[in-house]
């Protein structure tokens, strides 16, 4: 087989596995690109599980890339409350790889547990880009109940932002929880 043959067959060769790799790498970088969920790290600090009424609560919150956050509350009463953002921290947007905790160290508010005896759930929300049902709270019916928003109509509001997290928020937001037992005295303890 002639030299020339050969070298053609082997630039043939080397051109089609650099097409390859070419195409395997706008793959992966196409992939990546598309998922801009945030990872999120949310808990509560010093967990124990069982509180009272009265005592306070703390959580952090981590996600690996910018976002902004949104902290809801349902309560054991059946209230729904917005604790963060809040009229002491009105900026949800968080840095990348930044622990935050709510309340902040030396913050002017405190999480304080209130009854009655059940199970409650914190959720918190993180999206690249702005919540737009935040932008509705004030045509919402709800209360200011010391620097917290109270919805009036939670199931109107959750609604809205499990549409916004199913559509606009689709590929762009995650979300997490905490849960803990109150015991008032007057329940069962959780099993």
């Amino acid at each position: 087989m002639p030299g020339h043959v050969r070298h053609t067959e082997f630039f043939v060769r080397l051109t089609i596995v650099l097409v390859l790799l070419v195409g395997a790498l706008i793959f992966v970088c196409t992939a990546t690109a598309g998922d801009d969920k945030p990872k999120i790290e949310f808990k509560i600090k010093d967990d124990k599980g069982i509180y009272v009424p009265g005592e306070t609560l703390r959580f952090t919150f981590k996600a690996d890339k910018d976002c902004y956050l949104l902290v809801i509350d349902h309560g054991t009463d059946g209230a729904l409350v917005q604790i963060f953002p809040n009229d002491f921290n009105k900026d949800s947007f968080v840095k990348r790889g930044t622990t935050i905790t709510l309340p902040p160290d030396k913050g002017t508010y405190l999480f304080r547990v209130l009854g009655p005896s059940g199970a409650e759930k914190v959720e918190a929300y993180a999206s690249t880009v702005p919540f737009k049902s935040l932008k509705s709270l004030k045509s919402a019916k709800t209360k200011n109940m010391g620097g917290y928003y109270v919805f009036d109509d939670s199931k109107a509001f959750l609604k809205e932002l499990d549409s916004e997290m199913k559509t606009a928020l689709k590929d762009k937001a995650s979300r997490g929880k905490a849960e803990f037992y109150v015991e008032t005295g007057e329940g069962e303890q959780p099993k």
